[in-house]
């Protein structure tokens, strides 16, 4: 809005939350370049800064002073995020609550994404892709760079400064972490105040989390050179990870990886369900059914034992409740995965000689299906 002919007042009202004052600052662009670019800017600005409020209402211009020209620009009352924020990693057996535990616990700002075998650097940070504008009367090719899953929570976090963000990445050792983080483990480093400790240099990444936003703002706030592409995370970024213990062998996490996490073992708690499930066939309560293949599987001696437990979340009630459900896939699995060395630890082997006799002698008759001293430890 022009206040005076080819000239702009901009005026802002800030509330600063630690005094409770209410301070006000004035700028006046006399310039025409520098008017014009303000209105383009703030033409195609998609996120405006929250730590103030642009307002014409009420200005006394009899009562305004006016400084002359200074290419000098103060940003000292611009709100921060003061939580100190983390990487951390919750990790435990299948069906232990690990992501309603992320939930409940990170809830706000939300950005997810799960990893797997095939997902990549270019999945998480991005790539440079052709695109083609058809709107042109012969339609031109250009390539730009697509921001990817990180590259967005770390644009959406610089540009609210103010606000906790939570990055959620499930599944954390399906992919080749290495090679999905590239540079960015080395932004994992972080000082005692949630900032990253070392900067990378990255063009891609810093223009596009610093697309149209102060730039003076974000060198005081990170302590970055923009112009340089220097990138650091902000101290209002957590990253969350989860990880089942029992797919470590996937893709194992070096030591120089875990140990810029925090880690977070989410124990096996039967007392978190919140009713009593009676499995289908055997009509036992599944906490009692679980708590007795785990005891089988730690007495056992196999490999990685405590890592192919499984915890109250396991499955559904819905699946549990129905026999053809549950022994398709909770047996199936304890078939197949939990006892796939020695299946005569819990399963009657002179009987039953693989999935198809499995499921079909349970439907029959549930008991059928295990050794004499499992069914013992049931109290049936």
């Amino acid at each position: 809005k022009c206040m005076f002919k080819d000239n702009i007042l901009i005026f802002f009202k800030y509330l600063n939350s630690n005094t409770n004052i209410l301070d006000y600052y004035l700028i006046l662009l006399t310039d025409d370049d520098e008017c014009q670019s303000l209105i383009d800017g703030i033409g195609t600005l998609k996120n405006k800064p929250r730590y103030a409020e642009l307002t014409f209402d009420c200005i006394d211009k009899n009562n305004i002073c006016i400084s002359g020209p200074s290419s000098e620009y103060t940003v000292e009352n611009i709100t921060f995020c003061n939580n100190i924020v983390l990487n951390k990693i919750f990790y435990g057996c299948p069906g232990v609550g690990k992501s309603y535990n992320i939930d409940r616990t990170y809830n706000k700002n939300i950005f997810r994404t799960t990893f797997h075998p095939e997902y990549t650097y270019y999945d998480f940070i991005g790539s440079v892709r052709p695109q083609i504008d058809y709107t042109l009367e012969t339609p031109t090719t250009s390539y730009t760079f697509l921001p990817g899953d990180f590259t967005k929570a770390l644009k959406y976090a610089i540009d609210n400064s103010n606000e906790v963000v939570n990055f959620i990445i499930e599944e954390l050792n399906r992919a080749n972490t290495s090679a999905v983080f590239g540079d960015i483990f080395q932004l994992l480093d972080r000082d005692d105040y949630g900032y990253s400790k070392y900067y990378i240099t990255n063009e891609n990444i810093s223009k596009s989390i610093y697309k149209d936003i102060n730039t003076m703002h974000i060198e005081k706030w990170l302590g970055v050179d923009v112009q340089k592409h220097q990138v650091k995370l902000p101290n209002n970024l957590n990253i969350i990870a989860s990880m089942n213990t029992s797919d470590q062998n996937i893709n194992a996490l070096d030591s120089a990886f875990t140990r810029r996490w925090d880690m977070e073992y989410i124990p096996i708690d039967f007392t978190k369900l919140e009713e009593t499930i009676i499995i289908a066939g055997l009509n036992v309560d599944w906490s009692i059914f679980a708590s007795s293949i785990n005891e089988k599987i730690l007495d056992s001696g196999m490999m990685n034992a405590e890592d192919k437990q499984i915890g109250p979340f396991f499955a559904k009630k819905s699946t549990l409740t129905d026999i053809n459900l549950f022994s398709n896939k909770v047996l199936v699995y304890l078939w197949k995965d939990v006892f796939k060395v020695n299946k005569s630890i819990i399963f009657d082997t002179d009987n039953i000689k693989g999935i198809n006799s499995l499921v079909t002698s349970y439907l029959d008759n549930p008991l059928s299906v295990f050794n004499s001293d499992f069914i013992k430890s049931l109290n049936l």
